[in-house]
């Protein structure tokens, strides 16, 4: 999808999508435009994923992708019977946080990658979290390269697409939080929230959705299911569709930041470890 370019062959990025409903919204053009080649690979249609990407040094064989990036959906991180295919997700998680392959997961991708990593997840504490909400940057993390990216410059409220459940109540150990949600209630203090950016080793985990844009969200919120799940959280699934198309040109710059810094991070992994060429 891309040529090589400035740095050596575009990186590859595999991309694990588990359901039609949660596509990679905006992350896919995103990634491209930052130089990278993209192949999303769907383990509910049952194609197989591979047991790792393999970080490869001098006199090994070229690894087939240069990192990982693992999507939302409706199950959770332990429903394996639900979707039999989530603990080689984990593996493969597992696998890139050993062996030094930049990672991103996004929302169910973050609880799997807690998941395989030492961490817990599980009900959200206050309840889910629906809507465009805003996000809080722990102390001292805007020196870590994504997120320092993917927040508004100038230090502006960062406001996030979140549509979850569950969540990552312990990060993994040497684990780092780098932002947490209030659930929309003032009252809970910043650094009581929800987690919703962590890192660990080269791996980071979004809670929220930097992929979802308004046709995104749309199939999520305004399907019969979907319109009575945030109505009996109180909210209008019309209004929130329209807030969040509303923002979406901050939204589509946001993935814009996120994706050039993770494709950053991702060609200066493979070249510190003289990698694909």
């Amino acid at each position: 999808m891309t040529s090589d370019g400035v740095g050596g062959p575009a990186p590859r990025v595999l991309v694990v999508q588990h359901e039609e409903c949660c596509p990679p919204g905006m992350l896919l053009p995103a990634l491209l435009r930052a130089g990278a080649v993209v192949d999303v690979v769907r383990p509910d249609l049952g194609v197989p994923l591979p047991a790792a990407l393999g970080r490869r040094g001098p006199g090994r064989p070229p690894a087939a992708h240069d990192a990982l990036v693992v999507l939302g959906g409706t199950a959770g991180a332990g429903d394996d019977t639900r979707w039999p295919w989530l603990p080689a997700v984990r593996a493969l998680l597992a696998a890139c946080v050993d062996d030094g392959t930049p990672a991103l997961g996004v929302c169910l991708g973050a609880q799997l990658l807690a998941a395989a990593t030492g961490g817990r997840t599980g009900r959200c504490p206050g309840g889910p979290e629906t809507g465009l909400l805003a996000v809080d940057v722990e102390p001292g993390a805007d020196d870590d390269p994504l997120v320092g990216a993917a927040r508004p410059p100038g230090g502006g409220a960062w406001r996030v697409v979140q549509s979850h459940e569950d969540a990552v109540l312990a990060v993994p150990p040497g684990g780092r939080v780098l932002a947490r949600s209030r659930g929309g209630d003032p009252a809970v203090a910043a650094g009581d929230g929800v987690v919703q950016v962590f890192r660990v080793g080269p791996a980071w985990g979004l809670q929220h959705h930097p992929e979802a844009g308004a046709a995104v969200v749309d199939g999520w919120w305004r399907t019969p299911e979907g319109r009575a799940d945030v109505a009996s959280q109180g909210l209008d699934a019309d209004a929130l569709v329209a807030e969040v198309d509303a923002a979406a040109p901050g939204l589509a710059a946001a993935a814009d930041r996120l994706a050039a810094a993770f494709v950053a991070v991702v060609r200066d992994a493979r070249d510190a470890s003289g990698g694909r060429r």
